[in-house]
């Protein structure tokens, strides 16, 4: 049994380094290396922005700004609604009281009949 697991062992380590030499082989062979060679020798440029370097930090600035107050206006909002859910729960509260104490009072009656 181990000399089967050996054997196993033997043959992927095999065919590994066959796969392994295989793409490396083919690498070479396409000239991959000397396109890479090219890449690094001559990088791409990075487009440079038509926009001034001046005008684009205002924009940001403002879009920024912008964002800022869109942020503040939903928590005014967001507390707006809050509160106003707490006042209609407050109200709600006090309808169900009223309705509770005139339960009482109906049930308090036909008791005392």
């Amino acid at each position: 049994m181990e000399k089967k697991k050996e054997c196993d062992a033997k043959k992927l380590v095999i065919r590994t380094t066959l796969a392994v030499l295989t793409v490396a082989v083919s690498l070479v062979l396409t000239g991959c290396g000397k396109r890479m060679a090219r890449i690094e020798q001559n990088p791409i440029p990075e487009p440079r922005s038509p926009i001034p370097d001046k005008h684009l930090e205002d924009s940001q600035s403002q879009l920024h700004v912008t964002i800022e107050d869109v942020q503040e206006d939903a928590k005014k909002k967001a507390a707006d609604i809050i509160a106003a859910i707490e006042q209609e729960q407050i109200a709600l509260q006090n309808i169900l009281q009223i309705h509770n104490q005139q339960l009482t009072k109906s049930i308090v009656g036909i008791e005392e009949e």
